[in-house]
């Protein structure tokens, strides 16, 4: 799923069985991507811990990203330390 959110865009996905969140955001003047693993209906309720995010999966955006002439200079911040 591609859609419009908040000033960016939003692409869901799957993968190895989990539903991610890929957010692009534009914060002029550059645009800034945000990855989260999605809870299921429980956890969003009750407002349950968010999930880890797999490494492998930021790999796999890195990669598409990293693949178009377009997008320049991609870097990546965790939150805390050793957590994705």
């Amino acid at each position: 799923m591609i859609g419009q959110k908040d000033g960016g865009w939003i692409v869901r996905f799957r993968f190895r069985g989990a539903t991610y969140d890929f957010l692009a955001l534009y914060q002029g003047p550059y645009w800034v991507g945000l990855l989260e693993r999605r809870r299921g209906i429980v956890g969003r309720l009750f407002h349950g811990q968010q999930k880890n995010v797999e490494f492998d999966a930021v790999r796999l955006i890195d990669a598409v990203l990293s693949s178009s002439e377009l997008i320049s200079d991609v870097r990546w911040h965790y939150d805390q330390a050793g957590t994705l």
